[in-house]
């Protein structure tokens, strides 16, 4: 959306610079910034042809005498085609600059000086129009500077609108906004139609099949138009918002689109075979070629707009292509509807068309400024175009939508806001913005139906604190009071697992939920998956069940875009179908680790990732719930089968993690190694100890013993380690893996295994005997057990 300032300024009144009025509209919720509408156009000036006649030796060209106000004619050669004695038209002189880049100056064409150029739109910058020279207005002063007087000082002001504010989709709509911020009336146009007396009823009738689709439908005929093109005022107001001018019927009908934000449309009312608008949905199959000259298959999602035998229009989204005004239309048939947004939203997505009409139905348009802005288009068609306006309007409106009404507490403003706003302050803002409002203890709140968004109570806060001001609510860095409520302990934790993690240097990455079924389907096709009915898309059309799919997408982003080092958690939804019920919505922390530490000192050793690395991060979390991790040899299809693990928690299985198959790694296009692990964040929190006890420093000292043992290369290092405690006794406090060794001292398919065993007692100093017998123990049934060996 964009607007001209000084269209604004015709509406309301206001003493702010474009800087200060593009700041204070963001401050209220209406994003924008402002750019001057046109660039430099000195030296650029108004005059008349006097006189012009073909070049002696060019007879494609014209030698023209123009007066631009000075003494004497200046001579200019022109080629334009319609270059005529007594037009007036924009004149560049000799130092003027077009387009940033091409200087005027006076050049020799075929023997004659030209002392500078007649312009066209384009050249101005006006449009894209350079079909011929620009013909002014016969009022306009000759030798005024053009900037003056085509009134082109202004700004254009681009609007980044959110999608609940379609009232703002209109110059009077931000208008009202800046009224409510400064204090202003709004001054909307006077419209005065002037009616002959043939009823409009009795040359079309309106009927609507489907009420909901099309709750009003609103026409007026016009006979005897005179379609040309539009005065430039009304041209200079659609340049500013970006749309082409077409001819002054046309026009017309995109102006008040403009001004009042209910989108219009003028049909060629004699090309219609009956008199009659019929609005239906479009059958499956049927055609229709729309003005850009497409021919379009519809579906009964598609609103049509008929002259009870065949379809003239595309209901608020676009015109046809036999019905459209052009110069030889005489009778018009103007339109102003109203449309249902998710009507409009499903036509739009089945034919793949955005318009301007399209986006003010989708995002709410007024039902009740129908009339009004009809008689306003028909009022400038009858200036402009000298079309003789039917008498009344058919207005077919079986079920009025009336304005919502709301109660509004004062106090509650007050707490919600940390405000000492009264009672008429709040009424003032709520009058400028034109709610109707009923004073009491508590207010009586009349929305008006030009706001959608405006739904509930808190909807009615948020526009008092906006317009008051958001910079003038005070900051609390403590929250308190009655609306600030516990976080659940799920909550807590997650934010524990995010600084765990990002202490680690992993980055938090958020995926959308919603999966490509060709990609989930290579980590397991045995499962099933929810299946989304209306997808956006063909790669996203099912929930998906856990996020391994979502980060390998993203470690391939990273590692196509020279990222060495991708070290990426996700704490996200998962889905799980349960029947005909609702699906289970079970969190999951997802790890991914791919490239290598490339570390960022000269002391640092850079290497690849391995799972040790993913092992440590793992290791990390379970501190947080006072369990030791260990990881469990299991089969997955997502995982190499050397390298794929059940991840353990006091015994308890809470995910998975491995190295990523170098089948699926291909499939995703990734040619790294990929680490991946997924833990399920309830089991995690199941698996949490109470709360922590103090735990006393030692009295008395620990002993340690190497232990050195060989056993075959398929011996888990973990088993190992169980084996050890459960041969020792409560004197065991910790078995530290220190070395591991390969080669021929051992033995093709062994390995050896160094551990250092700790062992302390509570209550006293453990003797040498003691821990002997213990380690006799350990090693006998490690023998028995793993076929271990000491190592001499």
């Amino acid at each position: 959306m964009q607007i001209s300032l000084n269209w604004l300024k015709e509406l309301i009144d206001f003493d702010l610079d474009v800087e200060t009025l593009t700041h204070k509209l963001t401050m209220i919720g209406l994003e924008c910034e402002a750019t001057p509408l046109i660039g430099s156009l000195e030296k650029i000036v108004v005059c008349k042809v006097i006189a012009s006649e073909t070049h002696p030796n060019a007879a494609n060209l014209k030698v023209c005498q123009v007066d631009c106000g000075g003494e004497e004619a200046v001579t200019i050669v022109c080629g334009a085609p319609n270059v005529r004695k007594g037009m007036k038209a924009p004149l560049a002189l000799p130092g003027a600059v077009l387009g940033g880049e091409y200087k005027i100056k006076s050049i020799d064409k075929y023997g004659v000086t030209s002392d500078g150029m007649l312009c066209s739109e384009a050249e101005l910058g006006l449009s894209d129009d350079q079909t011929g020279i620009m013909r002014l207005e016969r009022s306009l002063k000759i030798g005024a500077p053009i900037a003056e007087a085509l009134k082109l000082d202004d700004y254009i002001i681009h609007f980044d609108l959110t999608p609940n504010r379609p009232d703002c989709l209109s110059a009077i709509g931000i208008a009202r906004d800046i009224g409510a911020m400064t204090g202003s009336r709004l001054k909307r146009p006077s419209v005065k139609i002037r009616e002959f007396e043939t009823p409009a009823a009795d040359a079309v009738r309106v009927d609507i099949e489907d009420d909901d689709a099309c709750p009003r439908y609103a026409a007026r005929v016009i006979r005897n138009v005179a379609v040309g093109p539009s005065p430039w005022w009304i041209k200079q107001r659609l340049l500013a918002s970006g749309i082409r001018s077409i001819n002054n019927v046309v026009d017309i009908t995109n102006y008040v689109m403009l001004e009042y934000g209910q989108p219009l449309h003028a049909f060629d009312y004699d090309n219609f075979r009956q008199p009659q608008v019929l609005v239906r949905r479009a059958r499956i199959g049927e055609k229709f070629t729309t003005l850009d000259g497409v021919e379009r298959e519809l579906n009964k999602d598609v609103l049509l707009i008929t002259d009870g035998d065949r379809p003239v229009a595309i209901g608020g989204i676009m015109g046809g292509e036999y019905s459209e005004v052009t110069e030889k239309t005489t009778t018009v048939l103007l339109e102003s509807a109203h449309f249902d947004s998710r009507v409009i939203r499903r036509g739009r997505k089945h034919l793949d068309i955005t318009s301007e009409s399209q986006d003010r139905f989708e995002r709410g348009a007024d039902p009740n400024i129908v009339l009004t802005a009809l008689d306003r288009a028909a009022s400038l068609i009858d200036k402009y175009a000298q079309g003789e306006i039917l008498a009344g309007t058919v207005d077919c409106y079986p079920n009025k939508i009336e304005p919502l009404q709301l109660e509004l507490r004062p106090p509650r403003v007050n707490q919600i806001l940390a405000t000492d706003l009264s009672t008429p302050e709040m009424i003032d803002i709520l009058d400028s913005l034109e709610f109707g409002v009923t004073p009491g203890k508590n207010l009586q709140v009349i929305v008006p139906t030009f706001r959608p968004d405006v739904t509930q109570e808190i909807d009615l806060v948020e526009e008092v604190a906006r317009i008051h001001g958001y910079e003038k609510i005070p900051c609390h860095t403590e929250t308190g009071g009655g609306l600030v409520t516990s976080r659940v302990e799920s909550e807590e934790f997650h934010t524990h697992l995010r600084r765990v993690l990002t202490a680690q240097g992993y980055y938090e990455v958020v995926t959308n939920t919603i999966v490509n079924p060709k990609e989930v389907l290579l980590l397991d096709e045995g499962v099933e998956y929810i299946k989304i009915r209306n997808p956006i898309s063909e790669d996203l059309q099912w929930l998906r069940r856990e996020l391994f799919s979502s980060l390998l997408n993203v470690v391939r982003h990273n590692l196509n875009h020279q990222v060495e080092k991708v070290k990426v958690f996700e704490i996200g939804n998962t889905f799980i179908p349960i029947g005909e019920k609702l699906p289970s919505e079970e969190w999951r922390l997802c790890l991914a680790l791919a490239g290598g530490d490339t570390g960022e000192n000269w002391t640092f050793h850079p290497g690849a990732f391995t799972l040790y690395d993913l092992k440590g991060a793992l290791e990390c979390i379970a501190i947080l719930v006072d369990r030791e991790v260990s990881l469990s040899l299991a089969e997955s299809k997502v995982f190499d089968p050397g390298c794929s693990f059940e991840v353990m928690l006091g015994g308890v299985g809470i995910g998975t993690c491995g190295s990523v198959s170098r089948v699926i790694l291909e499939s995703f296009g990734i040619k790294s190694e990929v680490f991946l692990g997924e833990l399920r964040i309830k089991s995690l929190i199941n698996t949490r100890r109470g709360p922590a006890e103090y735990q006393p420093l030692p009295r008395f000292p620990s002993a340690e013993r190497d232990l050195a043992i060989v056993v075959g290369e398929k011996v888990i290092i973990a088993d190992l380690v169980a084996t050890i405690t459960a041969a020792a006794d409560q004197t065991l406090r910790e078995t530290v893996l220190f070395d591991l060794y390969r080669g021929k001292q051992v033995g093709q398919g062994r390995k050896s295994v160094a551990f250092r065993l700790v062992f302390r007692d509570e209550s006293k100093t453990l003797t040498d005997e003691h821990i002997d017998n213990l380690c006799n123990r350990i090693v006998d049934k490690l023998r028995v057990e793993h076929d271990a060996q000491l190592r001499a």
